[in-house]
């Protein structure tokens, strides 16, 4: 009979697939954070409404890169500090461009009219890339409830492999018969 003892069967971990898919989160975000790194004033953004849609939609996630006054192409999409409010940060396609004068004129894909002129300094950068949902994830981070989530998941995951690591190691002790 070539039956396997219930006793000699790997036991089910489901924790270990939880511990894969937040180490997997974690390395999502290093890789997305050295990504940046390699261009200095580059920015990770989330966008926030379906302006422009459906290029980009609500929940993605945008590398912001820097660029030369000079360099503003009519039909890129480029983010902007809004006039009204400094604090808000606008995603839009450039609808023109007058480098002599330094005005930018923006309208969403999804929007019916075009922006306000705005002055080329306000501009952040050039969207150079956009993931698709990573947004909301960045949203999360953003916020204090997210890093701390991230810290006790990190902090779960450092204690379950230090307890692997203590029963690897334990000192086994022979006895001699007498």
């Amino acid at each position: 009979m070539n039956a396997i003892s219930p006793r000699f069967l790997p036991p089910e971990q489901p924790h270990r697939k939880v511990g894969l898919f937040c180490l997997f989160l974690l390395l999502l975000m290093a890789v997305m954070k050295l990504c940046m790194w390699y261009v200095p004033g580059t920015q990770l953004l989330s966008v926030q409404s379906g302006s422009m849609a459906p290029y980009l939609q609500k929940g993605d996630a945008l590398v912001v890169r820097p660029v030369a006054k000079l360099d503003i192409k009519v039909g890129e999409v480029v983010s902007y500090r809004s006039p009204v409010d400094e604090r808000l940060i606008i995603t839009h396609r450039v609808q023109a461009y007058d480098p002599h004068i330094g005005r930018v004129i923006t309208k969403g894909d999804n929007a019916a009219f075009a922006d306000k002129p705005f002055e080329r300094g306000r501009v952040i950068g050039v969207v150079a890339e956009h993931w698709h949902g990573v947004g909301f994830l960045v949203d999360g981070l953003h916020s204090q409830l997210g890093l701390v989530v991230l810290y006790i998941i990190a902090l779960g995951l450092v204690v379950a492999e230090t307890r692997k690591l203590m029963v690897y190691f334990r000192p086994t002790y022979r006895y001699k018969s007498p």
